[in-house]
């Protein structure tokens, strides 16, 4: 199972439909409003002060540079080619933020999120004449507060009301057709029966979705005993492509076998990407895993 390109799904989804068209990026013209300079009550301790339009801006989050790349923002660095192939990237062959690379690029605003790691935040705060935003990320609507002041940076505080009231629809939308339903049990096999170690964002967009993750106590990297998870009784079981599981596999175990989702068949196997979803692509995947676990008649 995979989520859709986050260079897109603002857009596409209609998060910003009354902006721009999907696959179509408007740049921002016109001279600046009169609300600048701005200030927004951001992540961090301190407030985040917008004197000017930024010019140049890296992202150290997919997340957040979708969100960015949406408003109009001229992204000159990303962390992965998710957004936009051709802007450069600022990560090094493990996927770390290579400082070097985002100094070089010369950015006149740098995007972080709460979850950015603390010694990059503060390698790159060391610099006074680099701005640094941190948007909040650990649930599911900080992608609501962090649009309206992302819009707010750019000198656009009409924009910023328009889009931020859109997002919370899409939001709620994207979990309406489950309201009111019994959730289903889920659990989630890397290989070996070993969940994985699951973002409390992910917690939360599968139980937006209806789903709720069993056996409750697990704990990431500890294989579950098949009577323990026979106890925990799954309704659907999660696997990801390296776990090598399969109705056939689990059929052979007399404790397994015996799982609701074993027995209804309801082995789906997803993209562990999945796992780390942030930015505007949580809203697609709390509706692709709506239709999963409660699927149409």
């Amino acid at each position: 199972m995979r989520t859709t390109s986050t260079g897109a799904t603002l857009a596409c989804v209609g998060l910003l439909a009354f902006a721009t068209a999907c696959g179509e990026r408007e740049e921002p013209t016109g001279a600046l409003p009169p609300d600048l300079p701005a200030t927004v009550q951001h992540a961090a301790s301190e407030p985040f002060v917008s004197a000017d339009v930024p010019s140049r801006v890296v992202a150290l989050d997919d997340g957040v540079a979708a969100t960015a790349y949406e408003l109009g923002a001229n992204l000159v660095g990303t962390p992965t080619d998710a957004v936009d192939p051709s802007i450069e990237l600022v990560s090094d062959a493990t996927g770390e933020i290579d400082l070097a690379a985002v100094r070089a690029l010369e950015p006149d605003l740098i995007l972080a999120t709460q979850q950015t790691d603390a010694q990059i935040l503060a390698a790159l705060t060391a610099n006074p004449g680099v701005p640094v935003y941190t948007a909040p990320s650990f649930e599911a609507e900080d992608l609501i507060q962090a649009t309206y002041e992302l819009a707010i940076i750019l000198g656009d505080p009409v924009l910023a009301r328009e889009v931020s009231a859109s997002v919370r629809d899409e939001l709620e939308g994207a979990s309406a057709s489950v309201a009111g339903l019994e959730p289903v049990r889920v659990f989630i096999d890397t290989g070996l029966r070993v969940p994985p170690d699951l973002d409390p964002l992910f917690f939360e967009l599968l139980a937006r979705a209806g789903g709720m993750f069993v056996p409750e106590d697990a704990a990431p990297g500890r294989s579950i005993e098949p009577e323990e998870l026979a106890q925990a009784a799954p309704d659907v079981y999660f696997a990801t492509p390296e776990s090598r599981v399969s109705l056939a596999v689990l059929s052979e175990d007399d404790d397994l076998a015996t799982l609701p989702a074993v027995i209804s068949e309801r082995i789906v196997i997803i993209d562990p990407e999945l796992f780390s979803v942030s930015g505007p692509d949580i809203i697609p995947t709390i509706e692709e895993l709506a239709d999963i676990l409660h699927p149409a008649p």
